[in-house]
């Protein structure tokens, strides 16, 4: 199949994944769900996501591992294709990368309009 509609999937499963997340979740964490990867066959999904606050991520993807089962259920109810991939589960440390690097770029251009504030 094309890429474009590889990316149709994706992106479908990523709504459906999130929508699940989202109702069944206990409440002690923001779960957001950043990214699918299907590989070319589409038969296996790697899904990312990112956890807020950071300490609950391992409870995070403790939680997304033991509903896997449920999740590919939900994925199958809600989308009519023939084969329902596996998935994993992965957080998205690139992400959080990001994260941490506009939390520094916000922090050194605040810094260096106080050192030009101050110097003149």
């Amino acid at each position: 199949m094309s890429e474009y509609k590889s990316g149709q999937v994706a992106e479908r499963i990523r709504e459906i994944v999130s929508r699940y997340v989202s109702k069944e979740t206990n409440g002690k964490s923001i779960i957001s769900i950043t990214t699918v990867d299907l590989n070319n066959y589409r038969d296996h999904a790697s899904i990312f996501f990112t956890v807020l606050p950071e300490t609950e991520e391992k409870p995070a993807l403790d939680f997304l591992k033991r509903k896997r089962t449920e999740i590919r259920k939900t994925i199958m109810k809600e989308m009519p294709i023939a084969r329902i991939p596996f998935i994993e589960f992965f957080i998205d440390t690139g992400e959080k990368l990001f994260r941490k690097i506009t939390e520094i770029e916000i922090k050194e251009r605040a810094d260096s309009t106080n050192t030009q504030k101050t110097g003149e």
